[in-house]
């Protein structure tokens, strides 16, 4: 499947932005005092300074997507070691991390990631490259320089690297070129992922709707890293992270995941439920929002923006609905549209999924399911109906 990009672009002059991501980057650092101190250290070396702030930056965005952080055990001499493992908290999975910052004009992409696969890995690799060039476009085109990358990345599978075969690593390509635009409008950034020898975590590869899901369950972690790089790509305008409209006009009134509302059920009976997802389509101006209701029912309700709730959703679309959600204005594709379906039914009783998939004509499989398949199919052909109904 195709693993998603982002390119987010600030307003402010380059020494700001390089200021405050710096500072954004250390705050995630607080809480692992070792981690803080090891790389402060590096920051305050003029010769170390480059290599450190990229090190911040993978640790800053690992911690914030859910990883714990520690150091490999630089003691031992005898082996040459990744710069840290990273543990990702809901599933306890392991991955032993590695960051490298191109420098200079030359372009040593290969070296580096050779560099890289060369260091012992007690764990599934996760390689960091930044390729630290100067980016003046203000649009969100792929830069060539990226295109250039990941072909010469490509190319490196199936290699021999020292003798043995090159490992399998997923692969992230950076580039945050603040200190190259001191005293211009920042730069955009941009962060791509790659499977280097991970076919189902490669980009440019498309599949039907349910392999999709599945390559997504078995790189999860990944998938996980790559929302929170896009959930965290800016710095928050107010210090909760609410949208300031809302936030400066208290009369305004929205619709919140996590909040409970008083709903008609599938009978007309006004009841108690609980908001527990939503997605917006914005072509149509409609609000979708999956709710539970106090019997544990689940249902889906339909509602129309107003003009003034579109332009704001226009401009957080992530957090519209108080929770971080939906990143884009534009449901990209089958896979939102499931991710919003599963969220509405996934906690729904197997008893009740069958119910309402009683005319499915593999009824009689579908018994044999357990509940998270069950509630896993049933989003699924919700999405094939739904994208079915839209207008070609």
């Amino acid at each position: 499947m195709a693993t998603n990009g982002r390119f987010w672009v600030a307003t402010e002059v380059g020494v700001v932005a390089a200021y405050l991501h710096l500072a954004y980057d250390l705050y995630a650092l607080d809480h692992n005092a070792e981690l803080q101190d090891k790389l402060l250290a590096r920051l305050r070396r003029r010769d170390q300074f480059a290599g450190a702030r990229y090190e911040v930056y993978v640790a800053a965005i690992l911690i914030r997507a859910g990883f714990d952080i520690e150091f490999e055990d630089e003691s031992d001499g005898n082996t040459t070691h990744c710069e840290f493992t990273a543990r990702y908290r809901r599933t306890g999975r392991r991955f032993s991390v590695e960051a490298k910052r191109r420098e200079g004009r030359r372009d040593r992409i290969g070296h580096l990631f050779n560099g890289a696969l060369a260091k012992n890995a007690n764990h599934t690799r996760v390689i960091f490259i930044d390729i630290n060039l100067r980016d003046d476009a203000t649009d969100d085109t792929s830069p060539t320089f990226l295109g250039k990358a990941f072909a010469r990345l490509r190319s490196l599978e199936g290699q021999v690297l020292n003798g043995e075969p090159t490992p399998p690593a997923y692969v992230f390509v950076t580039n945050s070129p603040w200190d190259l635009h001191l005293d211009d409008p920042a730069p955009r950034c941009t962060f791509l992922a790659e499977g280097f020898q991970i076919p189902d975590f490669k980009s440019g590869v498309t599949a039907d709707l349910r392999r999709v899901i599945d390559a997504r369950e078995a790189h999860i972690e990944m998938h996980e890293l790559i929302r929170s790089v896009k959930d965290h790509a800016g710095i928050p305008s107010t210090f909760d992270g609410e949208i300031p409209e809302y936030a400066f006009h208290t009369n305004a009134h929205r619709v919140l995941v996590g909040n409970c509302y008083t709903l008609p059920d599938e009978n007309g009976v006004q009841r108690r439920a609980e908001v527990t997802t939503a997605i917006v389509l914005e072509a149509q101006q409609l609000a979708h929002y999956g709710v539970t209701f106090d019997d544990g029912r689940s249902s889906i309700f339909t509602k129309p923006l107003s003009a003034e709730e579109m332009d704001a959703w226009r401009r957080h679309p992530d957090t519209f609905f108080g929770v971080v959600g939906q990143r884009k204005t534009q449901v990209a594709g089958a896979l939102e549209l499931y991710d919003f379906f599963h969220e509405s039914f996934k906690r729904e009783s197997t008893e009740r999924l069958l119910e309402v998939m009683a005319n499915a004509s593999d009824i009689e499989h579908l018994t044999r399911l357990d509940q998270p398949l069950l509630a896993s199919i049933h989003a699924e052909r919700m999405t094939h109906a739904a994208l079915a109904m839209q207008p070609k």
